[in-house]
């Protein structure tokens, strides 16, 4: 049943993997086009001192001071309060978490030892599963979720900030204030009660409020809250005008698109911020689809890989090869993934990559087969000349050296032949005798005086 489970899950994590690929492509694609559509697009807004309605409809970029009269109070506890754009609430619970440790034996790839162990921690969510060796007696003074509540009257000077905006604004910071024994008794009041009796609230630092008997020694059941807030300040941001309200944005393609950043930015700037952006979330999405892809084929063979532990010595080298090939399978699969996305949101560009590809095959398989195929040159005076042994210099008809090409070749007894045109030269240098020692002639020296000849 467990090896049933593990497969189930690696076959959800592989075609998770495989959406998440191709979303990404299309989210990609439509993100990059609407920063391209946007920088054609935008122009600056002069001035948030007064509504300007030349500007209706159009995307302004535009920088000022985003402020807030009312603030923002947490819905929860009425007496957190900042004077800021947003308001965030996280909490966390003290609880028994069971921690389990198995060993695999190397005979049929079975547990052969789990072992579970406990410990009391701060936990984000409070723990209900049950536990394997003992109950569980987790309990909590107060259900408490992480919750942000926002400024309804941001503005950028006289323009009213959308919400979709207001949650975007960065630059979050703790909230640093105290809390007074007034402000705490009246938010103890204001809590619900629960079989445990009215519960107490403290003030456990800046920021902080705990729930519980004492801050310094919690016990089960305790909770703890931290609270965040956006301040207010200058930002810069790209947004359409829409009757005096700063509002997201839509591209031709559909994409809705706003910019808002810290400080004065120039618009070319948030641009191209925009696009890195989107090149980073590309790429790490882009990672973890491949690792969810793996990862999933890897699990969907684990039931073959512990019936193969079974096997001795050969167990572990073979699961080791399903792991290797469960990798470069899901790392295969990916990249034929993002191809195919490429062909439905990129074509032109996939095409042209395809014919890149294909021309670089095309010309490295010529080079190589020609350089394979390619016979080397011979010079006119050596074709048929009987070659000499690997390292050595060919040799002549009766067995002496011949000379390299560009020098003069070698008689019989290793003097050198002359030229064509020239006379020949004997030993040591002497003009070669002619017959029954006479001088001999060239054929270019026919008609000069012989020798006499020998008594």
């Amino acid at each position: 049943m467990k090896k049933m489970l593990t497969a189930v899950i690696g076959i959800v994590l592989f075609l998770g993997g495989t959406g998440l690929l191709w979303w990404n492509e299309g989210r990609t694609v439509s993100v990059g086009d609407a920063i391209s559509e946007a920088e054609r697009a935008v122009v600056d807004l002069p001035s948030v001192a007064s509504v300007d309605p030349s500007f209706d409809a159009k995307l302004v970029h535009a920088f000022g001071r985003a402020e807030t009269k009312a603030g923002v109070k947490d819905p929860l506890f009425p007496g957190v309060a900042a004077k800021g754009l947003a308001l965030r609430r996280s909490a966390e619970f003290y609880q028994t978490v069971e921690h389990e440790e198995s060993e695999q034996s190397k005979k049929g790839g079975e547990t052969s030892a789990t072992t579970y162990r406990y410990s009391n921690e701060w936990v984000p969510s409070p723990v209900t599963e049950s536990f394997a060796n003992r109950p569980n007696n987790n309990m909590v003074l107060m259900d408490v979720d992480d919750d942000t509540a926002y400024a309804g009257d941001a503005a950028l000077g006289a323009y009213r900030l959308d919400d979709a905006l207001v949650r975007e604004v960065p630059g979050e910071k703790a909230l640093d204030c105290g809390f007074s024994g007034e402000v705490l008794q009246r938010m103890q009041n204001a809590l619900p009660l629960n079989a445990k009796g009215r519960r107490l609230l403290w003030s456990a630092g800046p920021g902080m409020l705990y729930i519980g008997a004492d801050p310094s020694h919690p016990s089960i059941g305790d909770v703890r809250v931290k609270f965040f807030y956006v301040p207010e300040g200058e930002i810069s941001l790209l947004a359409q005008v829409s009757s005096g309200t700063f509002k997201p944005w839509k591209a031709s393609g559909g994409q809705s698109f706003f910019l808002v950043e810290r400080g004065r930015q120039q618009a070319s700037q948030m641009l191209e911020n925009a696009r890195d952006s989107n090149v980073v979330m590309c790429w790490s999405l882009r990672v973890l689809g491949a690792i969810l892809a793996m990862v999933g084929l890897r699990m969907v063979v684990a039931p073959v890989a512990l019936l193969l532990n079974a096997i001795p010595l050969l167990g572990g080298i073979a699961e080791m090869g399903l792991s290797l090939a469960a990798g470069l399978v899901g790392f295969a699969w990916s990249l034929v993934v993002v191809a195919v996305a490429w062909m439905r949101f990129r074509p032109l560009l996939a095409i042209a990559m395809l014919a890149f590809a294909v021309a670089l095959v095309v010309f490295v398989s010529i080079r190589v087969r020609r350089k394979h195929f390619q016979v080397p040159s011979q010079h006119p005076q050596m074709v048929g000349t009987p070659q000499g042994p690997y390292g050595q210099a060919p040799q002549g008809p009766y067995g002496q050296p011949q000379a390299p090409y560009g020098q003069a070749p070698q008689g019989l007894y290793g003097q050198p032949q002359a030229p064509y045109g020239q006379a020949p030269q004997g030993s040591y240098g002497q003009p070669p005798s002619g017959g029954y020692g006479q001088q001999g002639q060239h054929p270019d020296f026919q008609g000069s005086e012989q020798g006499p000849r020998r008594q």
